[in-house]
């Protein structure tokens, strides 16, 4: 039996410069948490098991994850990208939701995706240089579209979640209450939302 791929875009870094913001400003602010020290695995890292046997979860490393470039991380995708089936799912969180729904809502070539999963994506507040120009192009260039976000999120704002709403109407949208930024190890809404599609 064919495996059907899954292909996660983790998010960026811990130590992500705002426009201006030189490394020395970003740690001279940040608070340091001990429960942020600790060792974890989150879904993303347990989505193979939770899926079973009938998926093959890739998950790419981008390039310089703390100061991300769209250009860098646009440029390593379309290097892997042939290596994905026409089938493959894109599941991308945070700064890899963005990215996804940058990349394949100006990038039509690739004829279909079958769907997108954008967990806790960031639209435009985090200021990065990664404008979404075209998001509203996702429409046509992607058969579905699931957007999650937590009203708890404590990285990116869940007003994020109503500019998505605005302008991606027809994605399938996924409020939750108490996830945080989905940094814990269950995600049972995308392991049912990845099932309904096979």
């Amino acid at each position: 039996m064919k495996k059907r791929q899954v292909v996660t875009i983790h998010g960026g870094g811990s130590f992500i410069p705002q426009a201006g913001e030189t490394m020395l400003e970003i740690i001279a602010a940040k608070e340091p948490s001990l429960e942020r020290m600790r060792r974890s695995v989150d879904w993303k890292g347990e989505i193979q098991e939770r899926l079973g046997d009938a998926y093959d979860v890739l998950a790419p490393r981008m390039p310089n994850a703390d100061a991300p470039h769209y250009r860098e991380w646009k440029l390593w995708f379309e290097k892997i990208l042939p290596l994905f089936e026409e089938d493959a799912l894109f599941v991308g969180h945070s700064l890899g939701g963005m990215f996804l729904a940058k990349y394949f809502s100006e990038n039509p070539q690739r004829a279909h995706v079958p769907a997108l999963f954008l967990v806790a994506p960031p639209y435009d507040s985090m200021r990065y240089g990664w404008e979404l120009a075209d998001v509203e192009a996702l429409a046509s260039h992607a058969g579905k579209v699931f957007i999650y976000h937590s009203k708890d999120d404590e990285v990116v704002p869940f007003g994020e979640n109503e500019k998505f709403k605005a302008a991606l109407p027809g994605a399938a949208f996924r409020e939750l209450d108490d996830r945080g930024h989905f940094n814990k190890d269950d995600f049972p809404e995308i392991v049912g939302d990845i099932r309904s599609l096979h």
